[in-house]
């Protein structure tokens, strides 16, 4: 026995807990797949009655096919369930309004319910004093910086939890909160946060201890503001909005990398930056464009907040050039800088780790942002009723008739791929399941706008020919050792994509957001099946 007196694995073993085995296993003459045939005959498929049973209830009954069609009709109209299911859309209800039970089978009022009304639809204004203001500059804003440090901290917490939450009034709300925090932000000296030298702490009055205890206090500074960053780039992809910080390149400041970040002690933290210096000092630095502002080797290269905000860097950019034009001149640009960061961070981190594949996902994503317009695939399912979704027919219709959409798609089944590789225990990145619905919703809308071919869109080796698929690592455990992907790692792009995508919404984390975004896509496979 182990402690506390629980039995071990092999303790367990020898309980002898198989010592009834010939009483109540079965023989060798038990058929197996008859029961199975059994089974499966007497049980119809997926719930769904039988020929038989649709058979006798419409011989008994004439009406029936009417009444299936009608409920057919009525639950599976596409547009007022996604508008009552969706996220991100606060319900249009007039608040604190009910009509008063007198008015109920009245067909006319006199003068005294009028002025009853009167009274009580008018303002009832407070006689207390208002507040001074003076108490929201001592608390918050006249402050140390290591007070609004924490205090931004906290706050950007908080809207992960909201944005996380799948609750359309909490998301609306730190959606609104975001300027607050980064006027805080800047009220407190963080957006002139840069990369901390080791030479800048050296001081002869200065232990090691003092001069990690202050760097410490500067890297956190720096990685709190990337955060902001990848915040303030997921707001602008659920909104369908330009960023509210600038993106440009170059902006980002740089944090250390993750090993010394994590050092458990000061003298580990001395080795590792002085190291990484060094390397940095003797490789130089690497060549400006959007993914990658001057770079250095290794330790930058290393940082996973690093390579996520810097991918957040050119998903914001996405986002505000779609704001005024996003021609093929920008897609050519953004598709460079995609490729460019992928050479410069991807090949740091191990593969079928969490962080890596978190980063791959968002990376998918963000071509799918070039190859397929989100608020387009958003407004034709009905996001903002049935007049704005026939007025998207058509360009929805134009879309997927385009070389484009296919790109898109092709991108939205290896987001899928890369998601099955995630361990079921980890809790992914923010991103991760708006990237799986954006990834499903592309599917969908290829499936049902194309035209009809009779058979289901498979890719040719010239469509997965474009550098993005074959510069990224071919994914799952039968492609290793490949060099380049092939037309065999993309399945067929069919409604049982749907059905992948809202079972690996349902199973990723414990957040509402995730379950949420599933059952948007089950009115999509109900529209699918019926239709």
């Amino acid at each position: 026995m182990s402690f506390l007196n629980t039995p071990t694995d092999l303790e367990l073993m020898k309980m002898g807990l198989n010592v009834h085995e010939p009483t109540w296993l079965l023989g060798d003459n038990f058929d197996i797949d008859a029961l199975n045939q059994s089974l499966s005959n007497t049980f119809p498929q997926y719930g769904a009655p039988t020929n038989d049973f649709v058979e006798q209830q419409t011989s008994q009954n004439p009406v029936f096919p009417n009444v299936m069609d009608n409920y057919c009709a009525k639950n599976h109209d596409l547009v007022p369930e996604v508008q009552r299911r969706w996220y991100a859309t606060l319900p249009r209800n007039v608040v604190c309004y009910d009509i008063p039970d007198q008015l109920q089978g009245r067909s006319w009022v006199d003068n005294g319910y009028r002025e009853g009304l009167l009274l009580k639809l008018q303002p009832r204004p407070s006689n207390a004093a208002l507040p001074s203001a003076d108490f929201l500059w001592d608390r918050y804003i006249c402050r140390e910086k290591r007070e609004v440090l924490s205090l931004v901290q906290a706050a950007t917490i908080g809207q992960t939890f909201g944005m996380l939450s799948g609750d359309p009034s909490d998301v609306c709300m730190t959606e609104c909160f975001h300027g607050t925090v980064i006027a805080w932000a800047r009220q407190g000296g963080l957006f002139k946060s840069k990369h901390v030298m080791i030479n800048s702490l050296e001081d002869p009055g200065l232990g090691v201890d003092d001069m990690w205890k202050e760097w410490i206090h500067k890297e956190e500074s720096i990685r709190l503001l990337l955060g902001l960053y990848i915040q303030d780039s997921e707001f602008s992809v659920t909104f369908h909005h330009e960023p509210l910080l600038r993106h440009a390149p170059g902006r980002i400041p740089h944090c250390c990398s993750d090993e010394a970040f994590f050092a458990p002690n000061a003298a580990e933290w001395y080795r590792l930056v002085r190291r990484d210096q060094s390397i940095s000092n003797n490789g130089g630095e690497a060549d400006s464009s959007m993914s990658q502002p001057s770079v250095s080797a290794p330790g930058f290269q290393q940082a996973h907040m690093l390579a996520y905000a810097s991918l957040a860097n050119i998903v914001g950019s996405i986002q505000e050039t779609k704001a005024s034009c996003l021609d093929k001149v920008a897609i050519d640009q953004f598709r460079e800088a995609l490729l460019s960061w992928h050479q410069v961070y991807v090949g740091h981190f191990p593969r079928n780790q969490p962080n890596y594949i978190n980063l791959m996902i968002w990376w998918h994503a963000s071509f799918m942002a070039l190859y397929a317009d989100a608020d387009l695939l958003e407004r034709s399912i009905g996001r903002d009723g049935r007049e704005v979704a026939e007025q998207a027919k058509k360009e929805i219709d134009e879309w997927a008739t385009s070389s484009e959409a296919r790109k898109g798609v092709l991108h939205a089944l290896l987001v899928l791929k890369h998601l099955e590789m995630l361990p079921i225990g980890s809790d992914p990145a923010i991103h991760v399941p708006k990237a799986v619905f954006y990834a499903a919703m592309a599917v969908y809308s290829y499936i049902k706008f194309m035209p009809k071919t009779g058979s289901c869109y498979t890719p040719s080796q010239d469509e997965i020919a474009i550098p993005e698929l074959q510069v990224s690592e071919p994914v799952g455990p039968s492609q290793t050792g490949k060099k380049q992907t092939d037309a065999s790692s993309f399945p067929p792009v069919e409604s049982s994509t749907l059905c992948s995508a809202m079972d690996l919404l349902r199973r990723i984390g414990h957040w509402e957001i995730s379950r949420k975004l599933s059952s948007i896509l089950e009115v999509l496979m109900d529209d699918l099946v019926v239709n």
